[in-house]
C-alpha cells in the first residue's frame, strides 16, 4: 500500500495508556487483544451495518482499514482481499460519470456519495417546501420507518406524500402509510442472475456468474421489481436510468423471457393492477 510509514506515524503516539483513557478498557488488556490479533494466522477487521451507519462512521471504518493495515493483514489471505472483479469498474465509473455526482442536497448542502444523500434527510427533503421538494416516493426491498433515525418525523413525512409506493415480498411498516403495495417476487418464485457484486464490482476473492432457476410458482400476481420498473418507466414515457438504450434492453429481455413462458405458466396481471393498503 501506500503511505504506510505516515499511518505508522499516526499510530505511534496511541499507547495502550492513552487509548485506555478513550476506550475505557484497561491497558493490559489492549495489549492481550493487540498480541492475540497480531499473532493469529490470518485476522480481520470488519464492520458494516450498524458501525458505519453511526454518528462516526466513516471514521470508525477508516480506523478499522488503518489496523488491517498496520497489522499487515490489508489485501492477504486471512485477512481483507480487494478484488478487483473482471473489469476496472472504479475507472469504467470515473470514465462514464457512473457513481460521481458532484451535486449537493437541498437540505443541508450535503455532498452524494455513490449517487446517493444521507437518509437522515429524507423527511426534512419531504417536509420542506423549496423546488425539488419530495413528493413522489418508491421504496423497494426496505423499511425506513423501521431502519432510518427519527421514526415519528418519518412517519409525518411519508403521510404527507402525494404518492408512496413500496415493492416488497410482504407487507411492512412503510406500506402501511403508503398509498400502494406491489407484490414482488421471492428469491425462489423467479429466475436469477446475480452478476453486479459478483462479477463487476469485484466483492468476492474470485469473480464468479451464478445462475439459479425458479423453484416455485407464485401464488398471485407478484412480479420481479426489475419487470416493474421498466413498465412503470414505459407507462410514464420515460427511459429507466434516463437511458432509451437501457430501456429498450430491458424491453426485449422481458419480451423473450414472456414469449419463453408457458402460457399456463403466465399469470393474468388485470392491467395497473395493484394492491392498496
Amino acid at each position: 500500500m501506500s503511505g504506510l510509514d505516515i499511518l505508522l506515524d499516526l499510530a505511534k503516539p496511541w499507547t495502550p495508556e492513552r487509548t485506555a483513557k478513550v476506550t475505557h478498557i484497561p491497558a493490559e488488556k489492549l495489549r492481550e487483544m493487540v498480541d492475540v490479533y497480531k499473532k493469529a494466522d490470518g485476522a480481520a477487521l470488519y464492520c458494516s451495518t450498524g458501525v458505519n451507519m453511526g454518528g462516526n462512521g466513516v471514521l470508525a471504518f477508516w480506523i478499522q482499514e488503518c489496523i488491517n493495515a498496520i497489522s499487515g493483514n490489508l489485501d492477504r489471505k486471512g485477512g481483507t482481499l480487494v478484488s478487483k472483479g473482471v473489469i476496472d469498474f472504479p475507472k469504467f465509473g470515473h470514465k462514464n460519470g457512473i457513481l460521481l455526482r458532484t451535486d449537493r442536497s437541498r437540505i443541508g448542502g450535503l455532498p452524494s456519495v455513490n449517487d446517493a444523500f444521507p437518509g437522515g434527510i429524507l423527511a426534512d427533503e419531504i417536509l420542506t417546501p423549496g423546488d425539488k421538494q419530495i413528493r413522489a416516493l418508491f421504496v423497494t426491498g426496505g423499511n425506513p420507518l423501521i431502519t432510518m433515525a427519527n421514526s415519528n418525523r418519518m412517519r409525518e413525512a411519508f403521510k404527507d406524500l402525494e404518492l408512496l409506493v413500496t415493492l416488497d415480498i410482504l407487507p411492512n411498516e412503510t406500506g402501511s402509510v403508503g398509498h400502494y403495495m406491489l407484490p414482488s417476487t421471492a428469491p425462489l418464485e423467479r429466475p436469477d442472475l446475480p452478476f453486479i457484486f459478483p462479477l463487476m464490482l469485484g466483492l468476492q476473492a474470485k469473480p464468479y456468474i451464478q445462475a439459479t432457476e425458479r423453484i416455485v410458482k407464485p401464488d398471485g400476481a407478484q412480479r420481479d421489481e426489475a419487470t416493474i420498473y421498466v413498465d412503470l418507466a414505459k407507462a410514464c414515457g420515460v427511459n429507466i436510468f434516463g437511458s432509451a438504450v437501457a430501456q429498450r434492453f430491458f424491453e426485449i429481455a422481458k419480451s423473450i423471457h414472456s414469449a419463453r413462458k408457458p402460457e399456463d405458466e403466465q399469470p393474468s396481471i388485470p392491467r395497473n393492477s395493484c394492491c392498496r393498503c
